[in-house]
């Protein structure tokens, strides 16, 4: 069965779909230069570098050609050029490719499509290895790059399978229609699967004549501006930050322009025997267009993205394997308490880009004067937050993809500095590109130690390594084995009783996305509370967080688990103290667990201090280990004696919510912050349109906060129900709360005159003080407790270290805390952050 690119009619489209095979939408460039035969064609494919902008491929695409004169015979040979600077093209067309490879996402659930391997699984716990989230969010930016194109009067071929294959099939087809492919280029990765396919492509086409080229466009800095060759990057980052930073100026090179005319798709391509599906009937997917796209009904035949993204989904939760192996059963639909309630694409991260460098108009910075500067400004203030979206940048998720490149962020900032002057928040961006940076030298350096047991510190320091391979190390956990009451099993089910951790469990699980905190917190628990290894937490991340890029993950995760390139790797963090210093409310632990959603924030995050009748009182039902509407754990999974210390802090105090004064960059001076001026008005700079606040300036549609998107009547956008119901994990049920009239969250009374809680009985989520029976070392107010974003949302990165705990060993237990603490004012340097990007 081939493939015909120039269209079908429905009937037609039917009947290849049914034999797995999708016409490809006919081109909208009608004018095609040169002859029907003969034409020269040039490949480009696309990986993670799903963008027009700052794209080497399709800048050099139409560049002409510079020649090479060969140094023997003094001749023009093209055929051997590998520097960027020469890269060139004359062909006639450009055909752009995308391959969903089945290795990594699982397409077993594509109408007829034959799966030639085994499951998209990771390799050691069997995690799907692009969970549903991911899944939708890959698919968006996909498609999205395809409009584009489309735009811009080019498009997109899109297929399922092998790249290596689908590659081989074009060439050979192209060939052998009588046309000449000029080359095939694509963006050169650094690691494993990535490079991998790299070699197949070159391995299949050998003997086709067909020159492959590589670009760079992945790194912030081009790895021909380094001061060192790549495998001699600096195994700690601060000797690496310190030697590309005195490259000044030199350090960045200005993003490539887009074409402003693209070369012609090619039409009327030869039929190939690969799997192809594409969109052939456009909906709004999320429902923020002003108008509906759809001109007439769907017919028979016609695709949709959802019908798509559904083929995709279905095989993501139709095994009856453990909960903990499977994604979340609702996937059409954003979770309204989501810090990142985004879609994927390039339009949406330039949107993106525009609002928080340039705009920054919502309801969540409403708080600003008109001439404030946009949020960028408060970067290093909210970085660490835990709730609403406007806390961080979020651009991880684009960059992962390469919806936006990291050259287009430090532009940007270049722009905000011109108007408001340098200062330490937009450092602090810059100082997290130059950490996802080095992640992905570091990992390049040491190769598919990436991914071992042992890590980077194989190599680093082998004998510290020898013994943390050895059995009995690192606690072992089988998914298909190991029941409902593992440790592991609950960790990764968000039932351990704890309610800090199990909230940022819930949120990745029904989300796909997870604040810098917590993921410090989680990978610290796993690998140093409870002793697992690493690895498990590293796969369970990489399923499910949209924002998964491999050297990031598996580097922060080596980096945590003291196995990668922290030079101090016996940091460890003191769960309650994390949870009271960036929750100190309780509001983000409320957001995602019901269940403790009456109670005082002086017990939110130790819920296991109320007894029975205090546990009644608040309206909390007691279960052993699962996770409802209404009940919670009666006891944690594991409970240190470093906690004990915490338990007492009231809200408030001590809180990093509002940034933590201690936390430096060393050996930095960051220039003083100049005074905005007044008269400035931020401007849409960026000129982009299509995000989720294109339809209204007024009303950001990006704030999530609330779970009902602005400017909207009716019922509610994107507002999902909770996953379960009656008992096993759950999320925050805003769909059965508004329809019983039900406040979304508790507030905190203070206390009667009698001295005694007020108890409202009866209402449920009615709030109630703390315990009568409990010590007045408490200032009980009457603070309310908000969910807009303003006040709980504020947490500040923890850079002390956390002191130092031995490993859990049984469920209740209570385990010696080790006091003597590492240096309680570490730099950040050499901080356990989740170094991921411009995202904390």
């Amino acid at each position: 069965m081939a493939d015909d690119s120039s269209g079908a009619s429905p009937s037609v489209g039917t009947r290849q779909q049914r034999s797995g095979i999708e016409s490809q939408p006919e081109t909208r460039r009608s004018d095609s230069p040169g002859s029907e035969h003969g034409r020269s064609i040039l490949i480009c494919l696309l990986r993670l570098d799903l963008r027009l902008h700052d794209n080497a491929l399709f800048y050099y695409a139409h560049q002409t050609p510079k020649p090479i004169v060969h140094p023997l015979d003094g001749k023009v040979d093209l055929s051997n050029v590998t520097k960027e600077a020469l890269l060139g093209s004359s062909s006639d067309y450009l055909l752009p490719v995308f391959v969903f490879d089945e290795r990594e996402m699982e397409l077993s659930g594509l109408p007829n499509y034959e799966r030639k391997g085994p499951e998209a699984r990771t390799r050691e716990f069997g995690f799907w290895k692009t969970g549903s989230f991911r899944t939708r969010f890959i698919s968006e930016s996909v498609y999205d790059l395809r409009s584009r194109l489309r735009e811009s009067g080019s498009d997109l071929l899109i297929r399922f399978g092998f790249p290596e294959e689908v590659i081989y099939n074009l060439v050979e087809a192209i060939q052998s229609a009588g046309d000449t492919v000029e080359g095939v280029w694509m963006q050169k990765e650094m690691t494993y699967p990535e490079t991998e396919v790299e070699s197949q492509i070159q391995a299949r086409l050998q003997g086709k004549g067909v020159p492959i080229h590589f670009v760079h466009g992945k790194t912030l800095i081009h790895p021909n501006d380094l001061p060192f060759a790549p495998n001699e990057t600096p195994d700690v980052f601060t000797p690496f930050r310190k030697r590309v930073e005195a490259l000044g100026p030199k350090m960045v090179r200005p993003p490539l322009t887009c074409p402003d005319k693209f070369k012609p798709f090619p039409s009327n391509l030869p039929k190939i025997p690969d799997y192809a599906l594409d969109v052939t009937y456009e909906v709004d997917v999320d429902g923020f267009a002003p108008r509906a796209p759809e001109t007439k009904d769907q017919q028979q035949g016609q695709l949709s993205f959802h019908d798509i993204l559904r083929y995709l989904l279905t095989p993501l939760n139709g095994s009856q394997l453990p909960r903990t192996l499977e994604s979340n059963a609702l996937l059409q639909q954003r979770h309204p308490a989501s810090a990142f309630p985004l879609r994927g694409g390039e339009t949406s991260a330039l949107d993106r880009l525009d609002w928080y460098f340039v705009r920054g108009k919502s309801a969540d910075s409403s708080r600003w004067g008109k001439a404030d500067p946009p949020p960028v400004a408060r970067y290093k203030q909210t970085r660490n937050n835990l709730l609403g979206h406007a806390y961080s940048t979020k651009m991880s998720p684009f960059l992962a993809y390469g919806s936006i490149s990291p050259r287009q962020i430090w532009e940007a900032l270049d722009a905000h500095e011109e108007k408001f002057g340098e200062d330490q928040n937009t450092y602090w961006v810059r100082f997290e590109l130059l950490w996802r940076d080095y992640f992905f030298f570091v990992a390049e350096k040491f190769g598919n130690l990436l991914y071992e047991l042992g890590g980077f510190e194989l190599v680093t320091d082998p004998r510290q390594a020898a013994k943390k391979v050895e059995d009995g190390w690192w606690k072992k956990w089988d998914p298909l084995r190991d029941g409902p009451e593992n440790e592991m099993t609950r960790l990764l089910e968000g039932r351990t009783g704890i309610p800090f951790i199990d909230a940022n469990i819930l949120e990745l699980r029904e989300s796909g996305f997870m604040s810098n905190r917590g993921r410090q917190n989680i990978a610290s628990f796993l690998s140093k509370d409870l002793g697992y290894d690493w690895r498990i937490g590293a796969e369970f991340f990489q399923s499910h967080l949209i924002d998964y890029d491999p050297t990031s993950n598996y580097g922060n995760w080596q980096y945590v688990a003291g196995v990668g390139n922290d030079p101090r790797a016996s940091r460890q963090f003191n769960t309650i103290k994390q949870a009271k210093d960036y929750d100190s409310h309780g509001e983000y632990v409320k957001m995602w667990i019901p269940a403790l959603r009456n109670l005082h924030p002086d017990y939110v995050h130790t819920p296991w201090l109320l007894d029975e009748e205090e546990r009644r009182r608040y309206g909390l039902k007691t279960t052993r280990m699962e996770v409802t509407m209404d009940g919670y754990p009666s006891r944690p999974l594991i409970e240190h004696e470093g906690w004990h210390k915490h338990y007492e802090r009231r809200q408030g105090v001590g809180s990093k919510m509002h940034g933590n004064p201690q936390e430096k960059v060393k050996d930095v001076k960051v220039p003083r912050r100049h005074k905005p001026n007044n008269r400035f008005r931020p401007s849409a700079s960026v000129g982009v349109s299509g995000g989720l606040s294109a339809v209204d300036r007024s009303n950001d549609l990006m704030a999530a906060s609330a779970g009902t998107q602005l400017g909207h009547s009716g019922p509610p956008r994107n507002v999902i129900p909770p996953l379960r119901l009656a008992s096993g994990s759950i999320g925050p049920g805003y769909v059965q709360r508004q329809s019983q009239g039900l406040p979304l969250v508790a507030t905190s009374n203070s206390f009667a005159a009698t001295g005694k809680p007020v108890v409202k009985q009866g209402v449920a989520g009615a709030s109630i003080g703390p315990p009568a029976n409990r010590p007045r070392a408490f200032d009980f107010g009457s603070r309310p407790i908000s969910m807009n974003g303003h006040d709980g949302a504020k947490a500040r990165r923890d850079d002390q270290a956390a002191q130092v705990v031995g490993f859990g060993t049984s469920p209740l237990a209570t385990v010696p805390f080790n006091t003597g603490a590492t240096n309680a004012s570490s730099k950040a340097d050499s901080e356990a952050s989740w170094r991921r990007g411009p995202t904390a």
